[in-house]
């Protein structure tokens, strides 16, 4: 718990007692009158457990805000151990925008083995119903998380050419709300595929001796064409096992530096795991 925010974990177990699923939920108090944070009553932690889990959880929060921060470029004030943060990403970023720069100025000499992250696009546009809203009266961010899930999923499905499994929910934002009527867009591409020479997820159901695990953002905008304005209300990353023996994965190209920084953004993720 911090002064506005909860960290609140959830166990799934079978009927043998055997650990299913974990997952953490992070929440942010907000007062609904002035729409600034709230603070929340402080948890007490007694027993030895107790204290392990949350100072396990307080390292991962410092590990997430230093994470962010080292996306940004901030290196003034990235975390203890992340002073070079700024000067390994700009070094990755130079050397993946070398090849891009290659395979956009020599298109027939490009590697069989890469492909343009916007070739791997997806997208759906949907509007905003009422029986979709939340009790404050917008759009439930839980219907924006299954669309997303729903788009990134078919996203992976059609890159890899199998059907994957999914693994986790990486970081999403929420920037602005969406309300009753909205014009809602979704975008999607893959972000970063790595390679894991070892057993997947028993849910992947394939024995097989290595796996991929595919990285896809989605992006929300809600659309006004009467003004006409377009603006980012959600970011969301998933990633997805995918059998490496099925069909060999392409890596993912940038065609931009934007593109590049927010492939960085998965490989810092990985990186951390």
């Amino acid at each position: 718990v911090g002064s506005s925010s909860m960290d609140i974990r959830m166990e799934v177990v079978d009927a043998a007692g055997r650990e299913c699923l974990v997952s953490h939920f992070l929440f942010v108090a907000r007062n609904p009158f002035t729409q600034t944070s709230q603070r929340v009553n402080p948890l007490r932690v007694e027993s030895a457990e107790d204290r392990e889990m949350f100072e396990e959880r307080g390292q991962w929060a410092a590990a997430r805000k230093a994470r962010a921060q080292a996306q940004r470029g901030d290196a003034s004030v990235v975390g203890k151990g992340e002073e070079g943060a700024a000067e390994r990403r700009e070094r990755w970023i130079a050397d993946i925008m070398d090849k891009s720069q290659v395979a956009q100025d020599m298109p027939a000499l490009v590697p069989s083995g890469w492909v343009w992250a916007h070739d791997t696009a997806h997208e759906n546009i949907l509007m905003c119903q009422p029986q979709q809203r939340n009790m404050a009266g917008r759009i439930f961010g839980g219907f924006l998380m299954r669309r997303a899930f729903e788009l990134a999923f078919s996203t992976c499905y059609a890159f890899a050419g199998t059907r994957p499994a999914f693994l986790l929910v990486d970081d999403i934002t929420f920037r602005r709300p969406v309300d009753v009527g909205d014009l809602l867009r979704l975008k999607s591409h893959v972000l970063h595929v790595e390679h894991k020479y070892n057993p997947g997820p028993p849910w992947l159901g394939a024995q097989t001796a290595s796996h991929a695990v595919v990285h896809v953002a989605v992006t929300a905008f809600v659309v006004q064409p009467e003004k006409p304005s377009s603006h980012v209300t959600n970011t969301f990353q998933f990633r997805f096992a995918v059998d490496n023996n099925a069909k060999p994965l392409k890596a993912v190209l940038p065609s931009s530096v934007a593109e590049a920084y927010e492939m960085y953004g998965a490989f810092v993720q990985h990186a951390h795991d």
